[in-house]
């Protein structure tokens, strides 16, 4: 990061991740805090500063930061330090970028933002409660850049999906498949409060297929089993990337998480290590009306196994299992 020059950063979150690489989550935080203290710093550590002097910059040294994360103030602080300017977004009272009155459901999201310089209802064709955060953040990031404010809404309505990102598979089936790349306890228990609803209007539950990175956080592992056990009334735990992990031991410390919860092995819990597998397993064992979650793969190409990575398309394996029960049309 020191050969790095940049003008802005944006702070969406703090979650219990990646701590296989940072150790504890007090590093972790501290490494994302770096950014925003770096804020302050020019490039004179670059060999060259050729587009620094001929590239204009209209715009000051910027923190981005989400008012409705609990770490909200280190970030702001951090920033103010660095002497960059601070603009906050968020649902919350006194967010400079303040959204309010959200409506969605099952295929797109709109709500009321308020701004220093507009203010009017944004449309998104994206699902999930937690793309508010998202777009606010894109809108701050647009008052921070002085764009117009018609282009920043029409970009946003134009934006039609991210590939294994609340992905929906409809094959003509009577349950819901959804892929997410959610591979953290916070981002999966995001995903699975988002579609509670959704399965208890169509009269059925929640069944979520996912495991965790082997050679990675380990502490996260029972946490995402009790969160899947806690919300789902099946749990299907299976590879995600074991590397040279052993895979039973990653799904035991999963499923140890889901039994805390009260899941029960082979009947609403079912730890199955080949994907192809499990997603069969859940998809046979799925009532009308149920919505299925395919987590932690999303858009990735492959699974990594302790001999190489293993060619993998979640979203064609979804729709490769659906077409083995008769549904297709996708």
């Amino acid at each position: 990061m020191a050969d790095i020059a940049y003008d802005m950063a944006i702070f969406t979150n703090l979650t219990h991740e990646h701590l296989e690489l940072h150790g504890t989550y007090e590093a972790y935080r501290d490494a994302k805090l770096s950014l925003f203290r770096r804020l302050g710093e020019g490039i004179a550590g670059l060999r060259s500063t050729t587009t620094e002097k001929t590239l204009p910059r209209p715009w000051a040294k910027t923190a981005i930061i989400n008012l409705d994360d609990d770490a909200a103030p280190q970030f702001a602080s951090a920033a103010m330090d660095a002497r960059a300017r601070v603009i906050t977004y968020g649902e919350s009272a006194g967010a400079d970028v303040r959204g309010s009155n959200a409506d969605e459901d099952a295929r797109s999201l709109s709500f009321d933002v308020k701004t220093p310089r507009w203010s009017g209802r944004v449309r998104l064709q994206l699902a999930g409660r937690f793309n508010v955060g998202n777009a606010l953040a894109a809108i701050a990031l647009g008052e921070a850049l002085q764009i117009d404010p018609a282009a920043i809404r029409d970009g946003l309505a134009g934006v039609r999906g991210v590939p294994g990102r609340m992905e929906r598979v409809d094959c003509g089936q009577p349950f819901g498949v959804i892929v997410d790349y959610a591979h953290s306890p916070a981002s999966l228990r995001k995903v699975l409060e988002l579609l509670a609803p959704v399965a208890v209007s169509s009269g059925g539950g929640l069944i979520a297929v996912f495991g965790s990175a082997g050679e990675r956080d380990v502490q996260k592992r029972p946490m995402m089993g009790r969160i899947a056990g806690e919300l789902c009334r099946l749990v299907v735990v299976t590879d995600e990337d074991p590397r040279g992990e052993d895979s039973g031991a990653i799904l035991d410390q999963i499923a140890a998480g889901a039994e805390e919860a009260g899941k029960r092995r082979d009947e609403d819990l079912l730890c199955i290590a080949d994907r192809r597998a499990a997603i069969d397993a859940a998809f046979s064992r799925a009532r009308p009306g149920d919505v299925v979650l395919l987590a932690g793969k999303g858009h990735e190409q492959s699974i990594i196994m302790s001999d190489g990575p293993l060619a993998w398309d979640e979203r064609a394996e979804a729709v490769r299992a659906l077409a083995q029960l008769g549904y297709g049309g996708d």
